[in-house]
């Protein structure tokens, strides 16, 4: 009997030989699998440089996404700020697809970003310096444009998690009608919003303390795969949502806001919908994962089905949801 595949590993020779075909990068030296997740990572090595390649799942992004997160990457590094653009290849293309036993494939390769993750050695200067770095990229993301449109996080998508979502907790059926309620009332919240009253535009999409890389003086911003158009700051609660995920310290989530702020404030009313946004980048990352995690397991979260109900319960209450 032959199984079907949903996530299989690409050959790391026969990906470097391909590279060497398609790209003027020099005769690869070594190609290695750095990580597996919802995409996968290797690096590749040459006499003269060191690069990323990411290679996407199959049914993960759609074309269109793809190309509307380079084209961004290209346009932010044009604009000076601190990213790992995409290497074009000799036909000008920033990326290629592979086929795959599930299916196809996008692949591309990166700059090399040095350095280390911000989140392996958290300080508060380093904190502020990636806040500013993360206002700078929003306020030069607002001359970005792109014939992909691509709305990140769209409310709708919650609703349309559910029977997954329901199916995947499903060991814990107390939680399923509140599960319900919840997604209907966070999608609703979100909805209500006026992107022409609260700053709206391209964004990073999944922004944390481990998607930058800090190199002595410098820093890089990394992993746009979910860029999109949303409000700023629900980009800022990413941030400050992961740092409590993880369990990192407090003061390094108050450092970046004070770093961002002091190049782009904060409105009043972004400071009144964060207690909604870092509820539903939470919601969102569980009700998301429940599609995808017969492609990559359950082993992928760090928290169980008990601290979810309970946190996103307690989210609720800080947002004016649960009555």
């Amino acid at each position: 009997m032959i199984v079907p595949a949903v996530h299989s590993v690409l050959e790391a020779a026969a990906l470097a030989a391909e590279l060497e075909r398609r790209y003027e990068l020099g005769r690869p030296l070594g190609c290695q699998l750095l990580y597996r997740g919802m995409n996968d990572v290797f690096a590749v090595w040459t006499p003269e440089a060191r690069y990323a390649v990411r290679t996407w799942r199959a049914g993960w992004r759609s074309i269109d996404d793809v190309a509307y997160e380079m084209a961004f990457l290209r346009f932010l590094d044009g604009a000076g700020v601190h990213v790992a653009p995409g290497i074009p290849a000799r036909d000008g293309s920033l990326f290629f697809v592979a086929e795959a036993p599930e299916g196809l494939r996008p692949v591309a390769v990166f700059r090399w970003a040095g350095g280390q993750k911000l989140g392996a050695a958290p300080n508060a200067e380093d904190a502020r310096r990636v806040g500013r770095a993360f206002a700078l990229m929003h306020r030069a993301a607002t001359a970005f444009q792109s014939p992909h449109r691509r709305r990140t996080n769209p409310p709708q998508a919650l609703r349309e998690n559910v029977p997954t979502f329901l199916r995947m907790v499903e060991e814990r059926p107390q939680d399923g009608p509140f599960y319900r309620e919840a997604t209907e009332r966070i999608a609703t919240a979100l909805e209500r919003i006026d992107p022409a009253e609260v700053p709206f535009g391209p964004n990073h999409g999944d922004f944390h303390c481990n998607n930058v890389h800090i190199d002595g003086g410098g820093l890089t911003l990394l992993d746009f795969d979910n860029s999109g158009e949303d409000f700023f700051a629900q980009d800022v609660a990413c941030y400050l949502w992961a740092n409590h995920y993880i369990g990192l310290p407090d003061w390094l989530s108050t450092a970046f806001v004070a770093g961002y702020e002091s190049i782009r404030p904060l409105t009043p009313r972004e400071h009144e919908l964060m207690p909604l946004f870092v509820l539903a980048k939470e919601f969102r990352l569980i009700s998301t994962f429940s599609r995808h995690v017969n492609a990559i397991g359950r082993g992928f979260m760090r928290r169980d089905f008990a601290w979810f109900a309970d946190s996103i319960r307690r989210r609720m209450g800080e947002a004016g949801l649960l009555y």
